[in-house]
């Protein structure tokens, strides 16, 4: 990503996760590395429904992954909690858009991205 960045000269939007659930554990963890930490400069929390996450996970029996609503919540939690601490500790801006779809969540993502 650092050298597509260097050579395009344009920032590099990524999706992926702050935070896990360690099926070991039952814990919520950061998966974020220090050179993630050092590349990204902002993040953007874009927090599904607990509700969604569950029809979107049943609907695809492919993976094995927690049906149970309260541990989605808990994942949901923890990767709020993660993507706050890692902006907090690292001096990145954390944008959070609101939940759902629709318009407000398009608007906003057009914002943060100064389209």
């Amino acid at each position: 990503m650092e050298a597509r960045q260097a050579r395009v000269g344009k920032h590099i939007l990524c999706d992926g996760h702050t935070a896990l659930l360690d099926e070991s554990t039952g814990e919520v963890g950061p998966v974020f590395t220090e050179h993630d930490c050092r590349f990204f400069r902002e993040l953007v929390l874009l927090e599904a429904p607990a509700e969604a996450v569950l029809s979107r996970r049943e609907s695809d029996p492919t993976k094995r992954r927690s049906l149970d609503i309260s541990v989605i919540r808990d994942e949901l939690a923890g990767e709020r909690r993660t993507c706050e601490a890692l902006a907090a500790a690292w001096g990145m801006t954390l944008h959070l858009l609101p939940a759902g779809t629709g318009p407000r969540v398009r608007d906003r993502l057009l914002e943060v991205l100064g389209a």
